[in-house]
Formats: C-alpha cells, structure tokens, sequence
C-alpha cells in the first residue's frame, strides 16, 4: 500500500513540473456554452483550469474556446437548444 501511495506522490510530483493549475472564474464558467454531453454535470464543480502538454482522456470536462469554424457551425446545447458557433466562444464538453 504504501508503495501505491509513494509512487501515486510521485507521479502527481512530476506532473506538477509540466502542468500548471490555475483558478476557474465565476463569470467564466457562467459565459461558457454547456455542450449537450455535459447537460448533467454541475458546471460549478469545476473549479480550476489544467494548462500545459495535456492530453484530455475519456471522461474529462474540457473548456474549448472556438478559434475557427469549419463544417459544423452549430452546436447543441444541454438544453437541447442549437446555437451558432462564433469565434471566440467558449464550450464545455467531454
């Protein structure tokens, strides 16, 4: 168990040289578009941004901000409402 715990540490160690972390703001939470695949989660829980050579896995709540509109300009929301995309948006989605 404790050879679990010690290199659990020390992963978590190594990734904090490569990853910063910083807060997540109300008022940037509450901007973003909820993508539908995200309609049941509380997007208040997220609470902090992960920056740096970071590949999202299955099942991790991305923030995305729309730097080019290709085929699909339009998105649908947990409200099951369609939007239009528009450079500069920000959506979170799994």
């Amino acid at each position: 168990m404790n050879e679990l715990v010690n290199k659990t540490t020390t992963s978590t160690e190594k990734l904090k040289d490569v990853i910063n972390f910083s807060p997540l703001s109300t008022e940037r939470i509450n901007k973003a578009e909820l993508y539908y695949n995200v309609r049941n989660i509380d997007r208040y829980d997220a609470i902090q941004l992960l920056h740096g050579q970071l590949q999202p896995q299955i099942g991790d709540v991305v923030l995305a901000k729309v730097l080019a509109i290709g085929q699909h300009q339009r998105i649908e929301l947990g409200t099951r409402r369609r939007v239009d995309l528009n450079i500069g948006n920000e959506i979170m989605a799994l």
